[in-house]
């Protein structure tokens, strides 16, 4: 049986365990204000936009920092305004 704890004693120095999972990482917030106008802009910027929840110069939304959302801003940059919150 000696054995036995000596192999387990090894496989927990060759094989850490895993660190736990949040399920629910928290993301910082972005804060996006559209500061230019929509119109003169491709159909795919306009959809942009709106998937933002843009729509009209001076308006404002709340986005959590994900890649989608920071793909969807690096599109746009041109008519938006992003800070931090």
């Amino acid at each position: 049986m000696k054995c036995c704890s000596r192999e387990s004693e090894r496989r927990a120095k060759l094989f850490p365990p895993r660190k736990q999972l949040q399920l629910f990482p928290t993301m910082a917030k972005l804060t996006i204000t559209q500061t230019r106008s929509q119109i003169g802009q491709t159909q795919k910027h306009r959809g942009t936009l709106r998937a933002l929840g843009l729509g009209k110069i001076g308006r404002s939304v709340e986005r959590e920092d994900t890649p989608e959302t920071l793909g969807m801003l690096r599109k746009v940059r041109h008519l938006v305004r992003i800070e931090e919150s």
